[in-house]
This record gives C-alpha cells, structure tokens and sequence, in this order.
C-alpha cells in the first residue's frame, strides 16, 4: 500500500522533477507571484517543496517558508536553498491560521490519497488567504498518482475558485480562496 512520507523518502534522495509544460507554467506561476508582490510584499508557502525549484524560480523570496513530508527532501532542499524547510505529517500544518498571504502546492496533491485529499486541501487553505494548486487532471500511471475531482473538493470545502488555467492535455493551475 501506498505511503506518501516513505515514498517520497526513498524517491526524495535522488529525484528531479521534469515536466514538459514547465517552461509555460513556471512563467505563469512567476507572473502571478510577481504581480501579487507588485504592491504589497507577500508571505509565502510552499507545500511540497520537494528541492526547492519554485524558490529559485521565484527569485528567492525572502517572507517564503517551504515545507515537505520527506525530511530527505526537505534536507535536499535546505542544502540548495539554504533556508529552513519545515517537515510536516502530511496531516496538519504546523501554522496558525491565515498565517500566509499565499500557499503554492505545486504538483503535490496528485500523490494525495483520495481517503486525504480533502483535508489536504483544508489545510492549504486554513493557513493561506489564497492558494495557488498546480496539479494533473487526469488518471496518472503509477501507485503514487491518484485523480482528484478538484473542482468539487473545492466546492465542498467552501473555497471559491479565482482561476483556472490549463497546460498541455492534463496539467491545470487553481487559485482558489476561502
């Protein structure tokens, strides 16, 4: 049976993630951070940090927390970034509410199990005002690949949906708000 915190364990010590669309998501991504920071400076966390890859691609931002599952990433991360990467259950974040101005979970919630996609979820959305989800939308090949109905677990949980935008056949961005 699957576990997310031993998978990404064991695949923490030596991925790297590849993706076809980056280059036109990361763009994306990039011009909406920077247009949140345009006025206001932003807290930010990054759920999921694997590496620390949106780090760099953000530009290093100094009000951004990361944290992961896998203390190896987080460790892997910690040595690129050299920032603190907080490990966390996979359960419960451990933040006080609306502590961020924006949450970024970018290509997580697809290795979600569907028993913890829903409070998965409501813990990006209890810490941040606004979270930004980039994930498949589609049936995935792999134990670790699970097809969520996102704009459903969205509704159910309340949470108003702000944008959607599609990459490619099955990758699509959420931002999404309490």
């Amino acid at each position: 049976m699957y576990d997310p915190k031993q998978y990404w364990e064991e695949r923490g010590k030596d991925y790297r993630a590849s993706n076809p669309t980056w280059e036109e998501e990361s763009k994306t991504l990039r011009g909406y951070y920077l247009f949140l920071n345009d006025f206001t400076p932003h807290t930010t966390l990054e759920v999921g940090s694997g590496y620390g890859r949106i780090y760099e691609l953000l530009g290093h931002p100094m009000l951004m927390d990361m944290c992961d599952i896998s203390t190896t990433m987080a460790e892997k991360c910690m040595e690129i970034t050299q920032r603190i990467v907080y490990n966390w259950d996979g359960i419960t974040l451990p933040f006080k509410d609306n502590s961020y101005d924006l949450v970024i979970s970018y290509s997580v919630l697809l290795h979600v199990p569907p028993d913890q996609i829903r409070n998965h979820i409501s813990e990006l959305l209890r810490v941040g005002k606004e979270v930004y989800i980039a994930t498949y939308s589609g049936i995935q090949s792999g134990e670790h690949y699970f097809a969520h109905d996102y704009l459903e677990l969205f509704k159910q949980l309340e949470a108003e949906l702000v944008s959607c935008k599609t990459f490619g056949e099955n990758r699509v961005h959420y931002v999404v708000r309490k």
